[in-house]
């Protein structure tokens, strides 16, 4: 049997609230990420900052070569889904995700921030690099595969 669930679509974006997207949840784990002890009852819709983001994921799915007219390269689908996963698979999590953007050399970079404290993630196609800001100084630099617990203790106050 498939599991669906309705995300709503931003008013700014798409106009009236009353329109929604089906989503197909068949694929999306159930259980909570091992490497954290955190575990908030997944909600059966995305919040507003997890649709936008991944929105814009969409967006920059278009992306071309030269996409800022100063030679940047496009993210590849790899580098794409990767971001998508990471949202998908941890939308539930009490991260204070804050903003997504392309980078010039194919990277996409997900930012999160509360009060002092900041963390960015960049989604290559050879790796995932993690780092970490307190006060603005750079507290962590790592990877996501190797520092995910990291990034979940920083930001549990």
């Amino acid at each position: 049997m498939s599991s669906t669930t309705v995300l709503r679509e931003p008013e700014l974006i798409y106009g009236n609230p009353a329109n929604s997207t089906v989503l197909n949840t068949e694929n999306i784990p159930l259980s909570p990420n091992p490497d954290t002890s955190i575990y908030l009852s997944k909600p059966h819709y995305f919040s507003s900052i997890i649709g936008n983001l991944l929105q814009k994921l969409d967006r920059f799915a278009e992306l071309k070569n030269n996409w800022d007219s100063y030679g940047a390269k496009a993210p590849t689908a790899r580098v794409v889904q990767e971001a998508k996963n990471f949202l998908i698979e941890n939308h539930y999590l009490d991260l204070p995700f804050y903003f997504i953007a392309p980078g010039v050399n194919g990277e996409i970079m997900l930012e999160f921030s509360k009060g002092n404290k900041a963390a960015e993630v960049f989604f290559t196609d050879n790796s995932t690099e993690l780092l970490l800001y307190d006060n603005n100084k750079t507290v962590l630099e790592g990877t996501l595969e190797n520092d995910f617990p990291a990034l979940i203790r920083f930001f549990d106050d």
